[in-house]
């Protein structure tokens, strides 16, 4: 029975001229289908790659390659007149071989190298994984099955796609320097955990918000602001009673809130935020303490001097390379007036005169001082840090809340603004003031008041409250196609499970963003809350990294603008150039090379017949850069396997075509011409 089968098969199937045309029809379908409809790859969670690299594919490639052996060895003698159809034959099936190596061992991927520096790993294209970062140790777990184009979620009752063993019960190690792996359960401190995807969403955005918990005494604020890249309306928490919501940056406004003990700590803060600069006077007898604000002015006793304070910088390089707070005022004596900086703790200040010829706006700077009676010490004082803390921010508001009050008392301090302290209450009203650097000393070379921007912003309150992450999908039609393509909207579900240190069993549910370069870029959210862990701990959704095959350091970048404008400020650019060192790890051999647009740089230690017969070049191209600053450069990664086998296939069936229609009659015509003399009739 078997053995007739078997003999059915290869007589009515593989060795049937029809059935090898229908394969060829299937497999023409197939990638038509694969090449030029997206949403069938998409139904199927595929991009091109692993569309042309799935099991139906490989199936239906498989048996026309049987087909055309069985066809050949079977039906096709081995003759000189059919040397072409079994060149056509073999070219065919050099073609699928060398095709099916290419998509099994084709890669694709991008690294961020910064100016001076040297990486060892590139972010692959399309496979991701889960990051664990605790205690500065990154662990990462593969992430094959995962899927990518629509979402999965019990909220749309679709979380079985989910339920693959790639996806379930994963486990990390942590490494360690100078020793063996950690698990995860050892490195945070627990007896046991794994980690399960239970939801993805493709494109979406991990919002919070304040919710009501009777249970709960903490109270808290939110807000609908603006993003200022996008302009989509996006709600913020102020939410004292968790560290990730305790403030916020919008743009250059800082906002924090804090839970106050008493009415009087609130006064203390107040009284704090008018002392913030404290300038020591001395002056023809005269000493006087004051304390001052940007914009305001002030006399000393009855000197006839009066000074206004200009500007302030926190954060000014001073000359012996210090950072520094730096104060900036306006003198105006009897005699002259001059702009004076001084610094806290050093006793010499540092005077421009006004009106010199081409001198800054500033003036011009002086090596002595103007006014040797005059002598300011100066003092900045900030143990609350009431003054913004976050790298850009000109000015914040920081919420005060009593534990049985239902009004908020809001101080703002700003780099040149007088602190302002209003009350927030049920209403949740909030005025704020657009920050401008130096306001006070355009107003005092003017002469006339600069108009800032206010608005009038709602803060609703929440009197017993908790913190809600919640998931917001992006609608198709107000999708960002680059977004899409990079994938940066990805968020999963990550449930934890195990048991902490007791032994106690726990089950964590943790919303999880994607971050396209965690080797490389700070970790937003993702913060694992396990009971008892000892560490902080986050997880983060990215490209699984890979391995380079050499070290490559960037040793310089440039970029050309059209028409001679400057790279930072032009719209178009010509072209980038990144030089680049690519050092073997194994023998310190360096090779340096030049990547630019529509010319990359190829890279392998193996014999060049191998090269081009595998395509195991590693090739370099010029994917992005550092439109700001031009400090990194984006490489982007690839190979071309298998193109020399193709290429062989395709010139066997040029010749083999070639053969039949021109070589094939011609040995036919001589051969009939040798048979009619060998039979002694005359060719006609």
């Amino acid at each position: 029975m078997f053995l007739h089968a078997l003999e059915t098969l290869f007589s009515r199937t593989l060795s049937n001229v029809k059935f090898g045309i229908l394969m060829l029809v299937l497999i023409a379908g197939y990638i038509a289908i694969g090449s030029g409809v997206a949403s069938v790859r998409e139904y199927f969670e595929m991009d091109e790659l692993a569309f042309f690299n799935a099991w139906p594919l490989k199936t239906l490639m498989f048996l026309l390659v049987v087909t055309l052996i069985t066809v050949t060895l079977q039906r096709i003698p081995f003759t000189p007149p059919r040397y072409g159809v079994w060149m056509v034959h073999i070219g065919i099936i050099t073609l699928i071989a060398g095709g099916a190596y290419h998509y099994m061992n084709k890669l694709e991927g991008a690294v961020l190298i910064p100016l001076n520096a040297s990486v060892t790993r590139y972010y692959d294209r399309w496979e991701r994984a889960l990051f664990l970062k605790t205690d500065g140790a990154v662990a990462r777990v593969s992430l094959p099955d995962l899927p990518r184009f629509h979402s999965y979620s019990r909220e749309q009752a679709n979380a079985d796609y989910l339920d693959r063993s790639s996806l379930r019960n994963l486990s990390m190690a942590i490494p360690r320097p100078g020793g063996a792996p950690q698990t995860a359960a050892e490195a945070l401190g627990v007896k046991d955990v794994s980690f399960n995807i239970v939801a993805y969403w493709p494109y979406a955005t991990i919002r919070t918000r304040l919710v009501d918990d009777p249970t709960s005494t903490a109270r808290g604020f939110t807000t609908t602001l603006p993003d200022l890249e996008t302009n989509e309306q996006m709600t913020r928490v102020l939410f004292a009673s968790d560290l990730r919501y305790q403030k916020f940056v919008w743009g250059d406004l800082e906002f924090e809130h804090r839970p106050a003990e008493s009415q009087g700590a609130i006064d203390t803060a107040i009284r704090a935020a008018n002392e913030l600069h404290k300038l020591d006077i001395t002056l023809k007898g005269v000493a006087q303490q004051s304390f001052v604000e940007v914009g305001q002015a002030i006399s000393i006793g009855q000197t006839g001097y009066a000074m206004v304070i200009e500007s302030f910088n926190p954060r000014f390089p001073a000359m012996d390379g210090q950072i520094v707070p730096l104060l900036t005022m306006m003198v105006k004596t009897p005699t002259q007036t001059f702009r004076r900086q001084v610094i806290p703790g050093r006793d010499k200040p540092t005077d421009w005169l006004l009106g010199a010829p081409d001198a800054s706006p500033l003036g011009t700077r002086q090596t002595t001082p103007l006014d040797v009676d005059l002598k300011i010490a100066y003092t900045f004082k900030d143990a609350d840090e009431l003054f913004p803390q976050a790298e850009g921010a000109l000015a914040k508001y920081i919420f005060y809340t009593l534990s049985d009050g239902s009004d908020a008392t809001v101080i703002s301090v700003g780099h040149n603004e007088s602190s302002v302290v209003q009350t927030v209450n049920a209403s949740g009203i909030l005025k704020i003031i657009k920050p401008l650097p130096d306001s006070a000393m355009l107003e005092i070379a003017s002469g006339k008041k600069v108009d800032r921007m206010s608005a009038n912003v709602m803060f609703r309150p929440a009197i017993r409250a908790k913190v809600e992450q919640f998931v917001d999908q992006t609608p198709k039609e107000k999708r960002d196609r680059d977004e899409g393509v990079s994938g940066r909207r990805q968020v999963v579900r990550v449930r934890s499970v195990g048991a902490d240190a007791s032994g106690k069993p726990f089950e964590v549910e943790t919303l999880v963003g994607f971050n396209e370069r965690p080797l490389h870029s700070p970790w937003q959210g993702g913060l694992l809350e396990i009971p008892g862990m000892n560490s902080i701990t986050q997880l983060q959704l990215a490209n699984i990294d890979r391995m380079l095959p050499a070290r490559i350091t960037l040793d310089k970048f440039e970029a050309e603008a059209y028409g001679g404008f400057e790279a930072t400020q032009a719209r178009m650019l010509r072209d980038f150039r990144s030089t680049i060192s690519i050092t073997d790890t194994a023998t310190g051999q360096k090779k340096t090379d030049i990547v630019y647009l529509n010319s990359p740089v190829k890279y392998d230690t193996r014999p060049m017949w191998r090269q081009w017969l595998f395509g195991t070049q590693w090739i370099f191209f010029q994917s992005g850069w550092d439109n700001q600053n031009e400090q990194f450069t984006i490489l982007g990664i690839g190979n071309r396997p298998g193109v020399g086998a193709m290429t062989i296939g395709c010139i066997f069936i040029t010749v083999g075509i070639f053969y039949a229609f021109y070589i094939k009659p011609m040995l036919i015509k001589r051969m009939k011409a040798k048979a009619l003399a060998k039979a002694g009739l005359k060719v006609v």
